[in-house]
């Protein structure tokens, strides 16, 4: 979100469980150099600094979804050139096989909500069959 000053960021594999075992402060101090090195022209104009330190963030959060055992680390992100009727494939029947949840819904990819909306029509549709 453009002028917010939010920023989300995203680990992946061996680097999100091994990040996951670390203290919140330490993860903080390990990204405010790699920030400070792709934002140095906007802290400078923002803060007037060269470098972010703990005193510049006001809030910081660290899921740990590998360690949550309704989880176990699996998450959802987005494929950067994937078209429409591609992912449309997430949501189709394949004979017995039907797949759902929040990848298959185009509007609300990789949201809870667009878990439920999917959920709901898949429901919908195996309900028509009976």
């Amino acid at each position: 979100y453009p002028g917010s000053r939010i920023l989300l960021l995203y680990t992946f594999s061996e680097r999100a469980v091994a990040l996951a075992k670390e203290d919140d402060d330490d993860i903080l101090e390990k990204m405010l150099p790699v920030l400070s090195n792709i934002f140095k022209e906007n802290i400078m104009d923002t803060y007037g600094v060269e470098e972010l330190s703990s005193d510049h963030v006001t809030d910081f959060f660290v899921t740990r979804w590998t360690e949550d055992p309704l989880f176990r680390g699996g998450f959802e992100a987005s494929v950067f050139g994937i078209n429409v009727d591609q992912a449309a494939l997430l949501g189709k029947r394949f004979g017995n096989l039907v797949l759902s949840g929040g990848s298959s819904c185009l509007r609300h990819k990789g949201w809870t909500h667009g878990a439920l909306l999917a959920g709901e029509r898949t429901g919908m549709q195996l309900l028509k069959e009976r």
